[in-house]
């Protein structure tokens, strides 16, 4: 099944479970998002990925300097483990990491999540790639791609019993946009897929073909 049959089948199942004036007010909220104006100051193909150095779910630092050392670098970012979209991605591409690996890329995933809950996930999914700690959202902030979540949809997670500050360790109530750059070794990023839509994401085969454009 591929990531994009997975998601229908979300959206599917979401359809039938919420209220249809909740996804009325979503649907606006992403609207909104889109119509904002944050898409001009995201990063884009042909900017220096600004450096990171994160920890991961054992606590260790992970430097993108340090991964680009080595090779192309891909970066996901993965909002937390509350999101089914989210998990439904981070499952995926599990399944091309050694594929990446066999062309000299590194994959890491970047996650405003406390490290308990990243732990939690890496053991439980097996995940065989980092997924790193980004507090605050304070790197993907550097990135362009934070927002404030509205109060409606606030109050609309308080009712799904969502948490940000529970699954953050902050009461911020910010959010990263759906986002996976694909950054060849010299640092600058040479693909970008972001998207306000939380339930859209790029099929993991075309980050595995950005990567072979690369050469």
């Amino acid at each position: 099944m591929s990531l994009e049959e997975s998601l229908a089948k979300l959206r599917e199942a979401s359809a039938g479970k919420i209220p249809e004036e909740i996804r009325m007010k979503m649907g606006a909220a992403t609207q909104a998002l889109r119509e904002s104006g944050i898409m001009d100051g995201i990063i884009k193909v042909g900017d220096t990925l600004p450096a990171f150095n994160l920890p991961n779910s054992k606590g260790e630092m992970v430097s993108s300097a340090d991964l680009l050392a080595k090779g192309n670098l891909v970066v996901t970012i993965y909002r937390g483990h509350w999101w089914p979209y989210c998990n439904a991605e981070l499952y995926a591409l599990r399944d091309i990491v050694e594929e990446l690996n066999g062309l000299k890329t590194t994959m890491v995933a970047i996650s405003p999540q406390n490290q308990a809950k990243n732990d939690e996930l890496v053991e439980k999914h097996k995940l065989n790639f980092d997924l790193v700690r980004d507090e605050g959202n304070a790197y993907c902030s550097e990135l362009g791609i934070v927002f404030k979540v509205a109060p409606e949809i606030k109050d609309i997670y308080d009712g799904f019993g969502i948490s940000l500050p529970d699954s953050n360790g902050e009461d911020s109530w910010t959010l990263p946009m759906p986002t996976r750059l694909v950054v060849s070794q010299d640092g600058i990023v040479r693909a970008s897929d972001t998207d306000p839509n939380h339930t859209a994401r790029p099929e993991p085969q075309k980050t595995i073909d950005d990567v072979k454009a690369l050469g």
